[in-house]
């Protein structure tokens, strides 16, 4: 489990059952706040190819799809650039 530390400022002391609401409220927030945090971990991870550590196919068209339907909503242009890298596997055969 990841731990959470919460940062609370005041100009003056809390008073005691303030105190202890925000200890209710952190032992509340934490397992969400660390669900969150290992749900974005793990679309990170599968958005990079382990052995290039370049974003990977999947994430590109992602991307390409919300770009997309931005530009359409926006009535914006939108430019793409593909490229096809000849003799990769070469490449990445040396990287394995």
């Amino acid at each position: 489990m990841l731990g959470f530390t919460i940062i609370v400022r005041n100009n003056t002391p809390f008073p005691v059952g303030r105190t202890a609401i925000l200890k209710a409220i952190k032992a509340e927030a934490a397992p969400y706040l660390a669900n969150a945090i290992l749900h974005r971990r793990i679309s990170e991870l599968a958005s990079v190819d382990d052995l290039t550590c370049i974003l990977n196919r999947c994430f590109g068209l992602r991307r390409f799809r919300e770009e997309f339907s931005n530009a359409s909503y926006g009535n914006k242009s939108l430019g793409v650039i593909l490229l096809d890298v000849d003799h990769f596997k070469a490449v990445n055969d040396t990287l394995t």
